[in-house]
C-alpha cells in the first residue's frame, strides 16, 4: 500500500494540488474574489482526486461518482449560503436549476455506487 501511495504521479497530483489550491485560495482572499477561492479548492481537489486514482486506494468506477457528489452537494449549499449571507435576496430560477441539478448530481452517483459495489 506504501508503495502506491509513494508513486511519483501520485505525489506529483497531490503536491500540485495542494500548491496550486493554497495559492489561488490565498489569492481569492487577498482581492476579496471568493470565485478565485472557490476555482483554487476545487481544481486542489480534482487534482489530489486524480493522485487518489494513480495510488489505487479506492476500487475502480468510485472516483467519478464521489467527484459529482462532492460537487452536488456544493451546487445545492451554495445557492443557500448566498441566500443566508444575503448577497442575493431570493432565489431566482438560475438558482433553483443548479440546486437541482444538485439533487440530480447526488441521485446519479449513489446510483453509481451502488452499481459499482
Amino acid at each position: 500500500m506504501i508503495k502506491k501511495i509513494l508513486n511519483v504521479k501520485t505525489i506529483l497530483f497531490i503536491l500540485l494540488g495542494t500548491a496550486i489550491g493554497l495559492i489561488l485560495f490565498v489569492l481569492g482572499e487577498a482581492d476579496d474574489a471568493p470565485g478565485l477561492s472557490a476555482i483554487g479548492l476545487s481544481l486542489a481537489f480534482l487534482l489530489i482526486m486524480r493522485g487518489i486514482y494513480y495510488a489505487h486506494i479506492l476500487r475502480r468506477g468510485y472516483h467519478i461518482p464521489i467527484i459529482a457528489m462532492v460537487f452536488g452537494i456544493l451546487f445545492i449549499i451554495f445557492p443557500i449560503m448566498l441566500l443566508l449571507d444575503g448577497e442575493i435576496l431570493k432565489l431566482s430560477a438560475v438558482f433553483s436549476i443548479m440546486m437541482a441539478a444538485g439533487i440530480f448530481m447526488i441521485i446519479l452517483s449513489i446510483i453509481s455506487i451502488i452499481k459499482n459495489h
